[in-house]
This record gives C-alpha cells, sequence and structure tokens, in this order.
C-alpha cells in the first residue's frame, strides 16, 4: 500500500462532499518535485461526479476566467463582468455559478507573491462557498491560513508504479 494512500482517500472524501453536502474545499498539498501531487489529484477529479478544471499558478487570471465552463444562463452582474472585469470576483463567481466545481492550481511555490496571494485569497474565498473546492500543489506548504496537507515521498514500488502509468 501507497505510504500516501489514507491521505488520499481523506482527500477523495472530502471532494465527495463538495457535491454531496455541498461545502467548500480548500487546500494545499505539497511535497517534493516530482512525487506525483498533480497527479494524485487529477486521478481523484476524474471519479467525482461534477466539472473540474487545472490550471498553472503562473497563468494570467484573464486566461483562467476564459478558460472557465460558462453555464447557459449567466447572472447579468456576471456577464457584465465577463466583458470588462476579469478579476478576483469575477473569478469567484464564476466558480460559483459552475458549483460544484474544483479548481486545481498546479505549483503554487512557481508564482509570484502577488499570485499567490490571489491564489491563497481565493481558496480561502472557496472554502466559505458551498460547492466549490480549490486546490493548490505546491512543493512547499502554504502558511497563510490554508490546510496543507504534505505527500510523502514514493517508495519503490509506488515509484514504478506512477512511472508505469504515465508511460
Amino acid at each position: 500500500m501507497s505510504p500516501n494512500a489514507d491521505l488520499l482517500l481523506q482527500l477523495e472524501r472530502r471532494l465527495a462532499s463538495v457535491a454531496v453536502r455541498r461545502s467548500g474545499l480548500a487546500l494545499c498539498l505539497f511535497g517534493e518535485a516530482g512525487i506525483g501531487k498533480t497527479s494524485a489529484v487529477a486521478r481523484l477529479l476524474k471519479n467525482v461526479p461534477y466539472q473540474s478544471a487545472t490550471t498553472r499558478a503562473v497563468t494570467l487570471i484573464a486566461q483562467v476566467i476564459q478558460s472557465l465552463p460558462r453555464p447557459k444562463r449567466l447572472p447579468s452582474w456576471l456577464e457584465a463582468k465577463l466583458n470588462t472585469d476579469l478579476s478576483f470576483q469575477t473569478l469567484l463567481g464564476l466558480l460559483e455559478v459552475n458549483a460544484p466545481f474544483v479548481l486545481l492550481i498546479e505549483d503554487w511555490h512557481e508564482a509570484m507573491p502577488a499570485a499567490q496571494d490571489f491564489w491563497l485569497n481565493l481558496a480561502l474565498a472557496a472554502k466559505q462557498k458551498k460547492g466549490i473546492g480549490v486546490i493548490l500543489t505546491s512543493r512547499v506548504a502554504v502558511e497563510s491560513g490554508l490546510e496543507s496537507l504534505r505527500l510523502l515521498p514514493l517508495d519503490f514500488a509506488s515509484s514504478t508504479a506512477l512511472l508505469e502509468a504515465q508511460v
């Protein structure tokens, strides 16, 4: 059994609660480079009964907003913002209208400090919204009020399985 099996099971349950209880989710999954943080979350997101999206922390906010799905009917305030104001409130509003929805933000540690603050604030806001999840992956724990879960280095068998799955 993988050294991370319990942690991933816990994360799977929390992802399910976004839809079932329509609670918010915000956390950082951190660990060493190349141990499968993004792969683990991506596998879990394939099994949830709702939409999700993945972006890199260095991606421009406007590009993230443009890439997210649009419901057929948007609130008028959000529709107006999508044409003029590609900002925090617009992104949060778009996540809300798509709820239940999880946004995976990869490599938070690579972003500039202002972008790190943006993603952290988005995650903290999502935690307060029902049906929205924001998960950051990083090589370091986030120290500013966001729960951080450490993915442990893989043993030989788990490393082999991860590499085989990638090939």
